[in-house]
């Protein structure tokens, strides 16, 4: 598993790195002991800088970041389910709403066939009294 290097690591690893291939070019190139620091800290600077950025990042930044998203999405999620229960509750009115007007169109259905079957029984009683009248039923 790869594990981040804290600074002081990185600075070390570095240094020896780099004492080891200036001591291997300072047999063959002429290096000198102020060369060597010079090539040091231009080195250790940069590395330096990305040790201290990677060490921030991963013990501040990342933890605070992943706080704020974790509360932003439980905010988010207290808001979906607000809003799904007035969508429920929307639903649920419009049914009922339905339901009652289905109820009344067959209550208002239900009496006009009443009326319309005596009013059609009335009509066959009067043609069966008339005389001239051979209905047949």
């Amino acid at each position: 598993m790869l594990q981040i290097l804290t600074p002081p690591a990185v600075v070390f690893f570095t240094a020896i790195a780099l004492i080891a291939d200036s001591s291997a070019a300072s047999t063959t190139t002429g290096w000198d002991a102020n060369t060597m620091l010079e090539t040091f800290l231009k080195t250790v600077g940069p590395l330096g800088i990305l040790g201290w950025y990677l060490y921030y990042d991963t013990k501040t930044s990342k933890p605070r970041r992943d706080r704020e998203t974790r509360e932003e999405r439980e905010l988010m999620a207290k808001s979906h389910d607000a809003r799904i229960d007035k969508l429920v509750d929307s639903q649920n009115k419009t049914a009922d709403v339905f339901a009652e007007s289905l109820k009344a169109q067959a209550e208002a259905f239900a009496s006009t066939a009443t009326r319309m079957a005596d009013v059609h029984e009335k009509m066959i009683q009067n043609c069966f009294h008339r005389n001239g009248c051979h209905a047949e039923v």
